[in-house]
């Protein structure tokens, strides 16, 4: 079946791009019979900052953190979402027991232009509190973002949606 798209997303304001930025996310939780739960606007505090994040996206315990980016820079989205995430890490680590902390913690970042995707992997390692962040190393899931073939005219509906799972399959 093919679909026509009424606006390009690269050439649209902020609030067209973060409205399907939502529409993917709510699109993708929709498939998981509420276990997969989308929070906008989620608050995080931690000493490398204090505010709200774009999006959370809750799996059970796990929290993964969707960061808009301007569509010329998703660079800069990406250095915010890996604060962001770093951010969370700190909350989470400090409800652990001392052993449970000094383990390997992985978490997982969106970043998004509407057209462009990248995944972020952050894993850090020893003690991370106010003071020390531990050892923090942050993976992108690819040297160049996903793209979604969103700026046709016309798309391919089973097309979209198998980009949409290689890219979400990403975070395991």
């Amino acid at each position: 079946m093919k679909h026509k798209t009424c606006i390009h997303v690269t050439s649209a304001n902020d609030s067209t791009r973060r409205e399907f930025i939502s529409s993917v996310l709510h699109g993708v939780a929709s498939c998981y019979d509420g276990e997969v739960k989308v929070c906008p606007e989620y608050e995080l505090s931690g000493s490398h900052g204090k505010g709200p994040v774009d999006w959370v996206i809750k799996i059970g315990d796990t929290i993964i953190v969707v960061t808009e980016a301007k569509r010329e820079d998703i660079n800069q989205g990406v250095g915010q979402n890996a604060i962001q995430l770093q951010t969370s890490s700190q909350r989470n680590k400090k409800k652990r027991t001392y052993n449970e902390a000094l383990r390997e913690d992985v978490m997982y970042g969106i970043v998004s232009t509407g057209v462009d995707w990248v995944i972020i992997k952050l894993v850090t390692t020893g003690e991370c509190n106010d003071n020390d962040n531990g050892n923090v190393e942050v993976l992108l899931s690819s040297r160049t973002p996903f793209t979604f073939p969103i700026n046709e005219s016309v798309f391919d509906k089973s097309l979209m949606l198998e980009k949409l799972k290689n890219l979400f399959g990403q975070i395991k």
